[in-house]
C-alpha cells in the first residue's frame, strides 16, 4: 500500500504510488513522457510547504529538491537564473555574497523558487511587487515532454500570464529573476494601540511613507505591532554609523544573547506551543495567552539592520493553518474593524497574529494583487503539537465570507472555498486566458489534480479538502 505524504502543516494527506527525484531537465522530460504515455497524472511537491492540497496526488509526485542549482548570475543585467527546485533561502544567500539582492522577500524562505512564483508569493511595501512580477524568463516542460521558454524579451505579456503557473502548465525547471544592487536595510518595530491602527496606521497615507510596512494585531487585546523598513547607508553620516555600531554592540552583548535564547528558543516555541495546546481543551484561556504573548513579544520597540532576508523574514513558529486574502488596500481599516466585530459577535477564540501587509498592483495575471494596490490580510491558527483549536474552521469560513463580500481574492496556497465562477469574477479575462494556455500545455490533464479540478467546479470547494 502506498505510503501517505502530507505538507508541512499536516493538513490533509495523499498516497502517491510513485515518487520521482529528477536531477536534470532531461530526467524531468523522460519522467513526464513516461507518465503521459501511461495516461497517468503527476504533481510537483516542491518542499511541501503550502498548507492546502495544491500539491497532492495519489499517482506520481515529483520532488524537485535535487534540481537546486544556481545556473547563472549576470551582474551586468542584475539577474539570476536557477533551477526550479532551488530554495529561496539559498538563492538569497548566494546573491547576497555577490552584492545583489532580491527585492521581493517573503516572510518564509524555506520554499522553492518555482513554488513561490507558482502561488504568487509576496512581501510587503507599496514599492515591492509580488515575486511573479520579477520573473524575467522561465522554462516549462509540458505534458508532452516539450520545453517552452518564456522571456520578457520576446513576449512579456505571456510571461506575466505564465509566471503564477499553479503547477498546471507543466514542470518549471528554470527561472530567471530580476535583482537589484545589494543594500543594507533598517527595520524599526513598535507597539501601537488598536484604535490608532484603525484611525491612522492602516490608511494608505501612512503606509505609503515607508518602503516596507507590516502591521500585526493580536486578537483579544487592544494592541498592535507595526514594522517599517527603509534602506540604510552607514556611511551617509556619522549619526548613521553610530546608530549601527550601537546596535551591533547591543546584539553581541551577553545579556542580549541570553534573553534571545530564552525568549526565542524556549519561551516562543516550547512555552507558547504548550499554552496553545492547553487552550484547545480550555478555549476560555485563549485571551489570557494572547495578552501575555503581546506583552512579552510585541510590547517593546525593536530594530534590526541587515539584508532583506535578515530583516524581512521571521520565525513562523510551528505547524499552522493559513488563511490570507488580497483586498483593495484602501479597505484595510474596514477589514480590521469588521474582523474585531466578527470575533466579538461569534464569540470566537483566535490565535495570533492577524497580519496586514501591502503591495502595489501586480502585472502578473493570476496574482491576487493583479491590477490594484493591495492589502494582504492573514489570519493564523496554529496546530500545537498536532491539535486543532476549537474555532479554526468556523473563524475561517466567516472570514472567507467577509473577504468575498469585500471583493477579496484568496492566496492560492492557503484556505478558501471557491469555484469556477468565483475565480472568473475575480480575474476576468485573465482566468480564461490562463485556462486556454493550460490546455495548450496539458491537453490531457496530466498535471491536473483534485485541487485544481475543484477550482473549475461549478460548486465552490474547500482548498484543504478533497
Amino acid at each position: 500500500m502506498p505510503k501517505s505524504w502530507t505538507n508541512l502543516a499536516g493538513i490533509g494527506k495523499c498516497s502517491p504510488y510513485a515518487h520521482h527525484y529528477p536531477t536534470s531537465t532531461e530526467e524531468v522530460t523522460n519522467i513526464v513522457k513516461q507518465i503521459s504515455a501511461k495516461k497517468e497524472k503527476c504533481r510537483v511537491a516542491g518542499l511541501g510547504k503550502s498548507p492546502n492540497r495544491c500539491t497532492f496526488t495519489n499517482q506520481h509526485l515529483i520532488h524537485m529538491s535535487k534540481m537546486d542549482r544556481i545556473l547563472n548570475v549576470d551582474k551586468n543585467k542584475n539577474t539570476v537564473t536557477c533551477q526550479g527546485g532551488t530554495q529561496m533561502k539559498r538563492l538569497m544567500e548566494v546573491i547576497d555574497d555577490l552584492g545583489l539582492m532580491l527585492r521581493c522577500v517573503p516572510s518564509y524562505v524555506e520554499t522553492t523558487v518555482a513554488g513561490c512564483i507558482g502561488t504568487a508569493t509576496h512581501s510587503s511595501g507599496m514599492k515591492t511587487h509580488g515575486l511573479c512580477d520579477y520573473v524575467e524568463s522561465l522554462v516549462v516542460v509540458d505534458s508532452h515532454g516539450e520545453k517552452h521558454v518564456y522571456s520578457v524579451d520576446r513576449d512579456p505579456k505571456l510571461v506575466r500570464l505564465a509566471a503564477c503557473h499553479l503547477g498546471v502548465l507543466g514542470i518549471v525547471v528554470e527561472v530567471t529573476l530580476r535583482l537589484e544592487a545589494k543594500e543594507m536595510w533598517r527595520l524599526v518595530s513598535s507597539a501601537l494601540s488598536l484604535s490608532e491602527a484603525k484611525r491612522a496606521a492602516l490608511h494608505m497615507k501612512y503606509v505609503n511613507k515607508y518602503e516596507y510596512y507590516r502591521l500585526w494585531w493580536v486578537p483579544h487585546t487592544t494592541m498592535c505591532y507595526q514594522s517599517f523598513g527603509f534602506r540604510f547607508n552607514r556611511s551617509q553620516s556619522r549619526t548613521n554609523e553610530a546608530l549601527y555600531r550601537r546596535w551591533v554592540s547591543k546584539e553581541k552583548s551577553t545579556w542580549t544573547r541570553l534573553v534571545r535564547a530564552l525568549k526565542d528558543n524556549w519561551l516562543r516555541h516550547t512555552a507558547v506551543q504548550c499554552s496553545l495546546w492547553l487552550t484547545c481543551t480550555f478555549p476560555s484561556l485563549q485571551p489570557v495567552v494572547n495578552k501575555l504573548y503581546q506583552m512579552i513579544f510585541y510590547g517593546s520597540p525593536a530594530e534590526q539592520f541587515g539584508s532583506t532576508m535578515e530583516v524581512f523574514t521571521f520565525d513562523c513558529l510551528f505547524k499552522q493553518w493559513a488563511n490570507e486574502w488580497a483586498i483593495d488596500a484602501e479597505k484595510a481599516p474596514e477589514v480590521l474593524r469588521r474582523l474585531e466585530k466578527m470575533i466579538s459577535d461569534h464569540k470566537l477564540k483566535l490565535h495570533f497574529p492577524v497580519e496586514f501587509r501591502f503591495s502595489p498592483a501586480d502585472d502578473s495575471a493570476l496574482s491576487p494583487a493583479a491590477g490594484r494596490a493591495t492589502c494582504w490580510v492573514g489570519v493564523v491558527m496554529y496546530k500545537p503539537y498536532g491539535r486543532e483549536a476549537r474555532d479554526t474552521i468556523k473563524c475561517y469560513d466567516l472570514f472567507n465570507a467577509m473577504m468575498k463580500e469585500m471583493g477579496g481574492r484568496p492566496h492560492w496556497a492557503k484556505y478558501y472555498q471557491w469555484g469556477y465562477k468565483d475565480f472568473e469574477n475575480a480575474y476576468g479575462q485573465s482566468w480564461a486566458d490562463f485556462l486556454e494556455l493550460r490546455k495548450k500545455h496539458d491537453p490531457t490533464g496530466t498535471f491536473v489534480n483534485e485541487w485544481f479540478s475543484q477550482l473549475l467546479s461549478e460548486t465552490p470547494k474547500n482548498s484543504t479538502k478533497c
